[in-house]
């Protein structure tokens, strides 16, 4: 079956997407291997400026099937550049992925943009940019307006606590998870996909760890790269 019509077709069963943030991190290889061992896929939207500096990061992601996307190049808020430093912010971090997809003998399969901080500047440039990545071929990963891409459920866990701090780090998770359970319960009642955010944060991987394990005891299908182009939101 389609794993794209499950959230049709099975009404206790929802399709989530896992999308990471503003890598490659410290903890960029932990993290990929660890969604390898357990066969699910996911889609890294890379720091241009990191990536260049950790190319060896990118291959090891494509070469287990994962997709890289564009987050920019430094990650600056769009809302303070001008119009011509958003379009290189883009392009130049378009330009790296290529070069690393034909380094890695893989087709591109797709050009996927995310705005850091879901900051686009103001209503014109916002309108001139979102026109590049029409012309550059950017496509959205979910059913929403625009070639850019969004998300539905952020994990926020760029605000785990400190190693040292175990008690707010419990406080944190338990917080997660009751945010998890209520959001994917609404996701369920109106049967539609979900886009999920986590991010490649210096020591987050014991949260990241434990957020992928407390997903897969839950009633979800984890969608995978064949049917990346045709997520259903609302399905």
């Amino acid at each position: 079956m389609n794993p794209f019509e499950t959230c049709r077709s099975t009404r206790n069963r929802i399709s989530v997407l896992l999308t990471l943030d503003d890598g490659p991190g410290k903890d960029f290889f932990r993290k990929t291997d660890f969604l390898h061992r357990r066969g699910l896929f996911a889609v890294f939207f890379c720091v241009g400026q990191l990536l260049e500096q950790k190319p060896d990061a990118g291959l090891h992601a494509l070469r287990r099937g994962f997709h890289l996307a564009n987050h920019s190049w430094s990650h600056r808020r769009f809302s303070d550049l001008s119009r011509r430093q958003q379009h290189e912010e883009i392009l130049r971090t378009d330009r790296l992925i290529d070069d690393l997809y034909h380094s890695a003998g893989i087709s591109r399969p797709g050009r996927y943009f995310r705005f850091p901080f879901l900051d686009r500047g103001d209503a014109e440039d916002a309108a001139m940019t979102r026109g590049l990545l029409v012309e550059t071929g950017h496509s959205p990963l979910t059913g929403s307006e625009g070639p850019d891409c969004g998300f539905t459920f952020d994990t926020r866990d760029y605000w785990y606590p400190a190693k040292s701090q175990k008690l707010k780090r419990f406080f944190f998770e338990q917080a997660l998870w009751r945010r998890m359970r209520r959001h994917l319960k609404t996701a369920r009642r109106e049967e539609r996909a979900e886009v999920f955010v986590m991010h490649d944060a210096w020591g987050s991987h014991p949260l990241f760890d434990k957020t992928i394990q407390f997903l897969q005891k839950q009633q979800i299908v984890f969608l995978t790269a064949a049917t990346l182009d045709r997520i259903p939101v609302p399905c």
